[in-house]
């Protein structure tokens, strides 16, 4: 009876025995952020706001990319104590806030230099793999000097060159913003500026003067009830009243001081805004796109 049941089974349901579903895979965790470390730019003969400006322009494109976590030499120097900062006083800062990086388990690590050769400048990148020891990707390119943004103009195609075949993260372009290149020439002020901090001088200037008049007329009042007072020393007015009086003169004289500190202040800033303001619209109407 029971090879008929078997033999039935193997008529009718062919490899039902041996073919029972198997269990379902197990989904494969995602691999981990790639952790880059980024280094100062190794700078010749260029603007540090240039080169400070197009390091930041650089964090920022590394971090656009797709699964990838970007740390700089800058957030490894806040992570420090104050006593780890005088520790490392006495060596190279590239090298200690390198050997940082790589404890803190940065997988790649970008050097860069900016440079001016001649009447060029230069620009160079590379991605070096910490466990492989050997560069991932690397950039070079001689540049036309326009005043920093044509660094900022090659910031976009180095990231895409020393990162080979990793794509950016969702809603992200290549490339720095337009915007970016305004800090490194900001654009003329208004003459509304100018205006605006010569008021600030004047309306010091106005407390400085009422500061002194108070100033001279408390000293008057004191100095003529000292002249009154009797061969018995005795005075038109008690000694509560004339202490009142000199506290007032000397309050009065250190208001006018700090007055006029800020009108000298006020007035100085003018003059320094007035040396960018565009007083006949000229610079801004040929900063405009044609």
């Amino acid at each position: 009876m029971r090879m008929l049941v078997w033999l039935w089974v193997g008529l009718w349901a062919p490899g039902a025995l041996a073919q029972a579903p198997a269990p379902a895979p197990a989904e494969a965790a995602p691999p981990r952020a790639l952790r880059v470390a980024v280094m100062d730019f190794e700078v010749s003969d260029i603007d540090p706001t240039v080169a400070r400006i197009t390091s930041e322009s650089l964090l920022q494109e590394i971090r656009k990319l797709e699964r990838v976590s970007v740390i700089s030499l800058d957030e490894v120097r806040a992570m420090l104590s104050l006593e780890e900062q005088r520790l490392m006083a006495g060596c190279e800062a590239s090298s200690c806030l390198a050997d940082i990086a790589g404890a803190l388990g940065a997988d790649v690590v970008v050097i860069g230099s900016l440079a001016k050769v001649g009447d060029e400048h230069v620009i160079g990148l590379r991605a070096i793999d910490q466990n492989e020891g050997a560069a991932l990707g690397s950039y070079s390119a001689r540049l036309t000097p326009a005043g920093g943004e044509e660094f900022l103009a090659a910031v976009g195609p180095a990231v895409a060159e020393i990162f080979p075949g990793r794509g950016l993260r969702e809603g992200q372009t290549r490339g720095v913003s337009d915007e970016v290149a305004l800090r490194l020439h900001p654009p003329p002020l208004d003459p509304w500026t100018v205006y605006s901090a010569g008021g600030v001088g004047a309306g010091f200037a106005a407390l400085a003067v009422v500061g002194l008049g108070l100033n001279l007329l408390f000293g008057g009042v004191m100095s003529a009830a000292v002249a009154d007072a009797g061969p018995d020393g005795g005075s038109t007015i008690d000694k509560r009243q004339l202490d009142a009086l000199f506290t007032a003169t000397n309050v009065s004289l250190g208001a006018a001081a700090v007055a006029g500190a800020g009108a000298l202040a006020g007035f100085g800033g003018a003059a320094l805004l007035a040396l960018f303001t565009d007083w006949d619209g000229s610079r801004a109407a040929s900063a405009q796109p044609e």
